[in-house]
């Protein structure tokens, strides 16, 4: 499997029906950039994930350099899955995205990810803030009950606990706009109705990196939190996309993914 594209050409890839999918800010897509050391030897079915590039406009990358911490690649999903290569987040995995510390923090941001969850408690998908208080930042992740929670700025006021989510393959989609003149705070999962939260009229992200599988624990150096997660995509862009756009991008990732 080819293992790396350029990310200029990423905006160029389309589903039938002529869609072009919106270049992403970040895109962490198992099909590129998977490597079972520092970015020298690509991924081979059922190893361990050490480097996962982001092939967005950022470029950022995804590292596990403890062995007992990296997340598996499985080179195939199966055929319900339309036999797509996905990351598989077990017990510790966890990734962080290093040298992120001054990204997404932007004000409007919307984020796509395609999962197959699994029963857990806290089920980490993607966190950037100081710690597991969650009062700052945003943070997407699975409750014990399969239910799709995100939040933004302060877990207890801008919580969404979405109970379209389950425990199986779907797209869940999260975006915030936080100005004064258009707050919004909502999450979707696959074409159900947004489920929505409170608003805020600035966004409180910290300079600290994002973690992929996990949160930052109480002192906000270590993970805890853990994803049990088969992860097939996950999209990044540092706008609010409008009803449309969001549509279009989970159509797309639901043909692509055969959801």
């Amino acid at each position: 499997m080819i293992n790396s594209i350029l990310p200029a050409i990423i905006g160029q890839l389309q589903p039938s029906g002529g869609f072009v999918l919106p270049t992403p800010t970040s895109d962490f897509d198992p099909a590129f950039g998977c490597y079972s050391d520092a970015g020298i030897t690509p991924s081979t079915d059922n190893t361990l994930l050490y480097q996962w590039d982001d092939n967005g406009t950022l470029g950022n990358t995804g590292e596990q350099t403890s062995s007992s911490r990296r997340p598996l690649w499985r080179a195939d999903g199966g055929a319900l899955r339309n036999n797509k290569p996905y990351v598989d987040f077990v017990s510790l995995d966890y990734m962080q995205i290093i040298d992120s510390s001054f990204d997404y923090r932007d004000s409007a941001m919307t984020f796509y990810l395609v999962v197959d969850d699994a029963d857990g408690n806290y089920n980490t998908m993607l966190m950037k803030g100081s710690d597991w208080n969650w009062d700052d930042g945003f943070i997407i992740y699975g409750d014990s009950s399969n239910n799709f929670v995100t939040s933004v700025n302060e877990w207890t006021a801008g919580r969404i606990t979405n109970t379209d989510g389950s425990s199986g393959y779907e797209v869940r989609a999260f975006r915030f706009n936080q100005s004064f003149s258009d707050p919004q705070n909502n999450n979707r999962v696959n074409t159900n109705a947004d489920d929505t939260g409170t608003t805020y009229s600035s966004v409180d992200t910290p300079i600290k990196n994002a973690l992929i599988g996990a949160s930052w624990d109480s002192s906000g150096t270590g993970p805890t939190l853990y994803a049990d997660v088969k992860m097939y995509r996950m999209l990044i862009y540092n706008e609010y996309h409008d009803d449309t756009k969001y549509g279009e991008i989970i159509d797309y990732l639901m043909t692509e993914y055969a959801i």
